[in-house]
């Protein structure tokens, strides 16, 4: 787990000590977006990935300082079919209480997912889980 202080904003990357799951990267400041996926691939703190790229060039068209990328579940893999085929419920679990303690009453959450929520029938009720929480966080 790492947060660095920048000039405007905090930059965090909170992964497993294996690195095998990240529960959140990005930098919180002033206009954050956050953004759902359903699984973490290559970026670190240090090297984007193609989809952070192209997350960071949507925010910044919309009006969006920093961008904070989360996830569904948390598993690292380059393709989302690579993913475990039974949900990690210890890995999930750290991941909800990231997304509940990096996300803010009031923050712009982008559920950003499209259809490949259908590729493991556990992604659709973890999100189902994660929109009855009080705070409506996807």
């Amino acid at each position: 787990m790492e947060t660095e202080k920048t000039q405007k904003g905090i930059g965090i990357y909170f992964n497993s000590p294996d690195n095998k799951f990240r529960y959140a990267l990005g930098t919180i400041g002033e206009k954050t977006l956050y953004c759902f996926g359903i699984n973490p691939s290559t970026a670190t703190i240090e090297k984007d990935d193609p989809t952070i790229r192209k997350v960071k060039s949507l925010a910044q068209n919309a009006g969006f300082d920093y961008v904070v990328m989360l996830n569904v579940y948390p598993e690292r893999a380059a393709c989302p079919d690579n993913i475990d085929e039974n949900v990690n419920l210890v890995e999930h679990r750290k991941n909800l209480q990231t997304i509940m303690s990096v996300i803010k009453d009031g923050s712009t959450v982008w559920a950003a997912w499209g259809n490949l929520i259908n590729k493991k029938p556990y992604l659709k009720g973890i999100r189902s889980r994660g929109m009855r929480d009080k705070r409506k966080i996807w």
